[in-house]
């Protein structure tokens, strides 16, 4: 998967290995294209990254860009147009940096499950985060 996909309830949002981020407003049929229309901290180009809803928040967690792979978690709201780099956690710490991992959202946490790093599988390793907080929260 080179780009990832989200349904919201009012928009459809994509992201990719280049630096955009486009929405879909279903009812009219109508893409805009936000590139240029968000502030604060987006993530780099990147593929292969966990795209999920928690809440009012889109989170992108990991994926592949510029040869390497992230283990950063950025989140998105759209209602605002605003991007955030998440650095600070109450607890633990981010899952190790990997692409191609799987995710999901339930009941207000976000979930990554394997993935892959240089080529070694994680298949039996799970992280779970908690969503909807704030940053520093």
């Amino acid at each position: 998967m080179s780009h990832a996909r989200l349904i919201l309830p009012v928009a459809l949002a994509v992201t990719g290995n280049l630096p955009d981020l486009h929405e879909l407003e279903p009812g009219s049929s109508t893409w805009t294209d936000l590139s240029g229309a968000v502030s604060g901290t987006a993530p780099g180009p990147r593929n292969g990254m966990v795209m999920e809803a928690v809440g009012d928040r889109v989170y992108v967690f990991g994926g592949i860009g510029d040869r390497r792979m992230f283990n950063d978690l950025f989140a998105f709201e759209p209602a605002n147009r605003t991007w955030s780099a998440l650095t600070s956690f109450a607890s633990g710490g981010l899952p190790s940096a990997r692409g191609f991992a799987g995710g999901a959202a339930l009941e207000g946490r976000l979930y990554v499950f394997g993935g892959s790093m240089d080529g070694v599988s994680y298949f039996g390793e799970h992280e779970r985060g908690r969503g909807g907080g704030r940053e520093g929260e």
